[in-house]
């Protein structure tokens, strides 16, 4: 038997719920200095929206956020100090 192959869409389970809707799309790389980040553009009010997805380096209590969101022009992909990601913390 062969397997499908994923389609990017979410599977419909509920009927009580409103379907989702693709708003953008998220990419794991590597800085130059060796952490890892996402980056990606999403789509907000009909305007693309790049973005950068760093773990928090500074999360000290369960209250703050695993990983902070940056608004970013295309052209910026550093990390900023203080936040790096790796392989085993990024849940996707």
């Amino acid at each position: 038997m062969a397997k499908s192959k994923p389609t990017g869409k979410p599977a419909q389970h509920s009927t009580d719920r409103p379907p989702m809707v693709k708003c953008g799309a998220l990419w794991l790389k590597t800085a130059r200095s060796g952490d890892k980040f996402m980056s990606g553009v999403i789509e907000v009010n009909g305007e693309k929206v790049n973005l950068l997805v760093f773990k928090n380096g500074y999360k000290e209590e369960s209250k703050h956020p695993d990983y902070v969101i940056y608004e970013s022009p295309e052209h910026n992909r550093e990390t900023p100090k203080g936040y790096q990601a790796s392989d085993d913390d990024i849940p996707f």
